[in-house]
């Protein structure tokens, strides 16, 4: 038994080796010698995914994607300390835990944005029966955000997008001395994609724009953070920023021109998020203001489409349009999401069962713990490799959210039809996600190693999540990565989709908004 177990161990680690170099290298970043990921609004370098990571180090090692840069060097002492095998000890909810405490008190806010389905969950589960609301200290918020005028919220076509945020960066600044905006993006490709356009260039001293993603490192942050909120400056954040990120203007002259200036690009799925973002100005007493450009296919989510809009525009019935279908779109999903809650406390109790026999010295209930969590279905070579390709833009939010539920039930179906058969043979499964160009080589496509274990995949697919969408997708993209694993034993491709892939001249045309510079170091070059 121990022998399987050890070949398990050495095919994983065999699949993410393959793979690694295909799927991974982009992903990670380096700081301060160590390999760090994107967590909320930073990069940490206490987040570890196992072999990826391992073979990151690896990388940075051997061929460093900077060099003569000391702080993104890796030191050989830091691949050193990560050289091992890893094996599963369980799967712990974070959902669960709170669950083990007497008293819980939170202070949040955004209470009064909480969905139905989110404040059931808080009631039911974690037996939260009261909630206190408390008015600011500083008294009636003076956020100006009127949200039916077209002065305040645009929608745009794809072709006016980029015009309209440049007009509105201009607009809100023409005074004396330029108040401060702060422009937020719904991804840091967007947000690239804006600042390198030809439309860019029209905004007022566009050389001094300032760049706020997660690429900054933790001491640049601050002096950002500063900055942003100082006379005539504007800044182009990811809305990671807009959680937390204090932009405290103490300029009197500032304010008494109305206050720092927000700007989203985007239309948030969650009013949090919304709020949140709006909180980013007319802070702590002082004036604000607040706007929103949109892109007309982006409402498409919510069933909103052009004849829709442009009676919204007559009706000058726009933000209290959008809302409530919003609302309802994210009421719809929250089920989905919350289907498999019995299997996860399942699996967090297994896990807990595990920690205490560990600590009680029961051998025999550990070795056969690890084992089940980390023996493959089959230890016979794999001959059946399935590519799961799916469209991974806005429309497709719903169905993600479903496929991340399935893909432990599809497992368990395949092998109980291959047992009750009495075929030996184990199959791999092997998950992408394509968008389109707008999105970077980051996020064009997404792809997991080869892969027989359900946890493993569906731990990836979490990380998936619906953004950006230019009519037709880069479904091209998608096929291209399913080719290049036909050497690699690949049998058979699910396509899941709602568009068709680009026509050549829509290729040429959507790579030249990043530019075929840009393409040609990646492995999306021509």
């Amino acid at each position: 038994m121990r022998h399987k177990l050890f070949t398990s161990f050495l095919r994983k680690y065999s699949f993410i080796n393959i793979n690694f170099h295909l799927n991974c290298t982009s992903l990670y970043a380096v700081q301060d010698g160590l390999i760090g990921y994107k967590d909320q609004d930073t990069i940490s370098t206490r987040i570890f995914y196992g072999y990826k990571t391992q073979f990151a180090y690896y990388q940075e090692v051997e061929n460093p994607k900077k060099k003569g840069e000391n702080d993104a060097k890796v030191k050989q002492i830091a691949l050193d300390e990560r050289k091992c095998l890893y094996f599963s000890c369980g799967s712990f909810s974070y959902a669960e835990i709170p669950k083990q405490y007497t008293y819980i008190i939170g202070v949040t806010g955004t209470l009064d944005t909480v969905s139905k389905p989110e404040m059931k969950l808080l009631t039911d589960e974690y037996n939260i029966k009261k909630f206190s609301y408390l008015p600011s200290v500083y008294g009636t918020n003076q956020l100006k955000f009127a949200k039916d005028s077209s002065d305040f919220v645009k929608i745009v076509e794809q072709k006016e997008y980029f015009t309209t945020i440049v007009s509105e960066i201009n607009k809100r600044r023409q005074n004396k001395i330029g108040i401060p905006v702060l422009v937020f993006f719904e991804t840091s490709a967007k947000l690239d994609l804006f600042y390198k356009s030809r439309e860019f260039k029209n905004i007022d001293n566009h050389q001094q724009v300032k760049l706020f993603t997660e690429k900054i490192s933790p001491v640049e942050k601050e002096g950002v953070v500063r900055q942003a909120v100082t006379q005539n400056t504007v800044t182009l954040i990811t809305r990671e920023f807009g959680r937390g990120t204090d932009f405290v203007c103490f300029d009197k002259t500032i304010d008494g021109l109305g206050g720092v200036h927000v700007i989203q690009t985007f239309f948030s799925d969650e009013l949090s998020e919304e709020k949140q973002i709006k909180g980013r100005t007319s802070r702590q007493g002082r004036n604000g203001s607040y706007s929103l450009v949109l892109l007309d296919q982006e409402l498409e989510k919510y069933g909103l489409q052009t004849r829709d809009i442009e009676t919204m525009k007559v009706r000058s019935q726009l933000y209290s349009t959008i809302d409530p279908k919003r609302q309802a779109y994210f009421e719809g999903k929250y089920p989905e999401r919350t289907r498999n809650i019995k299997q996860i406390r399942q699996d967090h109790n297994q896990a807990k069962s595990f920690v205490t026999e560990l600590f009680d010295n029961n051998l025999d209930f550990v070795k056969e713990f690890l084992i089940s969590e980390n023996m493959a279905h089959s230890d016979q070579e794999s001959k059946s490799k399935t590519l799961i390709l799916m469209d991974a833009t806005g429309s497709m939010s719903g169905l993600i959210d479903k496929t991340k539920n399935t893909i432990k039930t599809m497992f368990s179906n395949a092998y109980t039809v291959l047992q009750e058969n009495n075929f030996k043979e184990s199959f791999d499964v092997m998950f992408a996600a394509y968008r389109n160009y707008a999105s970077g080589i980051d996020f064009v496509l997404q792809s997991s190693p080869w892969d027989t274990q359900p946890d493993n995949l569906k731990r990836f697919i979490d990380t998936i999540y619906s953004r950006d969408g230019e009519g037709n997708e880069a479904i091209e993209v998608g096929l291209a990565h399913a080719v290049s694993q036909i050497e690699n034993g690949l049998k058979q491709v699910i396509l899941i989709g709602d568009m068709p892939p680009n026509t050549k001249e829509e290729v040429r045309l959507k790579r030249a908004k990043l530019g075929e510079a840009y393409w040609s170091t990646t492995r999306f070059a021509f």
